[in-house]
């Protein structure tokens, strides 16, 4: 047998046993193996013509969607962001209220929460790692593809430009961001250089745009791979960059009585709850969207399998018929 495509899945055609083969068919035979091969190359090519077709109204379709989702899942995405910032400065708190509480008057901050200190860095490190990996396993195609790109998606120039931003540099546009994309400085020195750009803080201006960056639902490394393998990894790298110098911060001393440390916590929580609050309505239109564009999507699947169900047991059909009469035997062939 032979495997064919039919709407993304693999059809298993019998195949004429290849001993057969051979100039035994009488004039008639030949003119109808003739006829039914060429109707399955006709019909071949109508159902690869109607799957274009739909592969094609598919994007089309959801392309529509996006304008009307956008909004939502811009507000889920936002929302979701700062409930992970919140998380973390809340349980550095909770621990940091215990901690005043057991040492009361003696409670020295450096040394009462250095190995919480060191275990919230320490759960970051995986993560970081493996963005720096994903960076230097990057290939040279791939880095070929990135910085021969004439007209590149605009999630690739907004991975690029805040990179650079992060990086110091003044211009950040992909044309100068090439010199660092050349495969002696990219494998030398740029992943290096991320790995120790953690030794120094971010500016104000540099923080801000890594955050624009990443409150930006199309910043999903995941996404921003699609588009292109490096940026995707420099998009998981700014990821657990943020976190690092978001940690930086919210573990920094702060000379407070266990009663302000208290309130702080409650007024964290509360908009905490807040976001969650605030993005329910914005998850539950989110859902109703999808729901109508799979709708949306079956009746597109349906109107064309109308079309394509027929062709495609025709298709079958074809090739039994071919298949019976190359594969009947040769005394058999003449006497007809």
């Amino acid at each position: 047998t032979v495997s064919v495509l039919y709407w993304g899945e693999m059809t298993e055609v019998a195949v004429p046993p290849a001993e057969h083969a051979g100039p035994e068919l009488d004039e008639d035979l030949e003119a109808e193996l003739r006829e039914r091969e060429n109707e399955i190359n006709d019909t071949v090519r109508d159902m690869g013509r109607l799957r274009g077709e739909y592969a094609f109204n598919l994007r089309k379709l959801q392309d529509s969607f996006y304008p009307r989702v956008f909004p939502y899942l811009n507000a889920v995405h936002m929302s979701e962001y700062y409930q992970t910032m919140l998380a973390s400065e809340i349980t550095w708190l909770e621990q940091k209220v215990i901690a005043m509480e057991q040492h009361k008057a003696g409670f020295f901050e450096l040394r009462d929460m250095a190995a919480a200190k060191k275990q919230l860095f320490d759960s970051l490190a995986p993560q970081f790692e493996d963005a720096l990996l994903r960076m230097q396993q990057v290939t040279r195609d791939e880095l070929a593809v990135l910085r021969g790109y004439d007209n590149p998606p605009q999630v690739v120039l907004d991975t690029i430009a805040t990179v650079m931003t992060v990086r110091g540099e003044e211009d950040t546009s992909l044309e100068a961001a090439k010199v660092i994309l050349s495969e002696t400085y990219y494998y030398s020195f740029f992943v290096a250089k991320c790995r120790n750009r953690v030794k120094a803080e971010l500016t104000e201006a540099q923080a801000d745009a890594l955050e624009r960056y990443l409150l930006n639902p199309e910043s999903d490394p995941e996404k921003v791979a699609r588009a292109s393998t490096p940026c995707g990894a420099m998009a998981m790298w700014l990821v657990a960059l943020n976190l690092h110098f978001h940690y930086q911060r919210i573990t920094e001393p702060k000379k407070e009585t266990v009663d302000e440390a208290k309130e702080r916590l409650m007024q964290l929580r509360l908009k905490q709850q807040e976001k969650r609050e605030e993005v329910r309505g914005a998850k539950d239109k989110l859902d109703e969207l999808n729901d109508e564009m799979r709708a949306a999507e079956r009746e597109l699947r349906e109107r064309y399998d109308l079309t394509m169900v027929p062709l495609h047991d025709t298709f079958l059909d074809a090739h039994r018929q071919f298949n019976d009469i190359f594969a009947s035997p040769p005394r058999e062939r003449a006497s007809e």
